[in-house]
């Protein structure tokens, strides 16, 4: 008898593992995925934000900085770099966590019928709000070099 006990024991944690949606807790893994890509398209959203501002902050002061020598400015760009290499970071961390989730949801709904069109129209809008908030990123980052090309031209003058 203490033998099954001890097989149940070794077995069971590995059954559970093998189910995802049951060592999630979620019964539905349709509306697990859907809550994983609802709070994707919120972290990407958040995450923009906080990156374009720190982008445009970044700009803003490599802007205020010309006329000034080379090692103030640096010391004046240097917070603004902090903050934005910390927040990129996170926001990588983040958002890798967020996709590791939704890929083991995913495939636990893979299983169920008919999951493949109730995923679908949340698939494309998170889609589209991370292909927007890349493009509004790519645009701020493009702004703040433009502003720190200027600010290293204003130096060789």
């Amino acid at each position: 008898m203490k033998k099954k006990h001890l097989l149940i024991l070794f077995v069971l944690p590995v059954a559970i593992a093998a189910y995802p949606a049951v060592a999630s807790g979620s019964p539905d893994p349709v509306a697990a995925a859907k809550a994983d890509l609802a709070k994707i398209q919120a972290d990407v959203t958040a995450k923009r934000d906080t990156i374009v501002a720190d982008l445009q902050k970044l700009a803003a002061t490599a802007t205020g900085a010309k006329g000034d020598t080379r090692a103030a400015a640096k010391a004046a760009l240097a917070p603004d770099r902090a903050t934005l290499k910390a927040d990129l970071a996170s926001a990588r961390s983040t958002l890798e966590a967020d996709r590791a989730q939704l890929k083991v949801d995913l495939a636990a709904a893979k299983n169920v019928s008919g999951s493949k069109a109730a995923l679908k129209p949340s698939l494309q809008a998170t889609r589209v709000s991370v292909r927007t908030a890349a493009k509004d990123i790519r645009a701020a980052l493009k702004n703040a070099r433009n502003a720190l090309r200027e600010l290293r031209a204003s130096f060789a003058q």
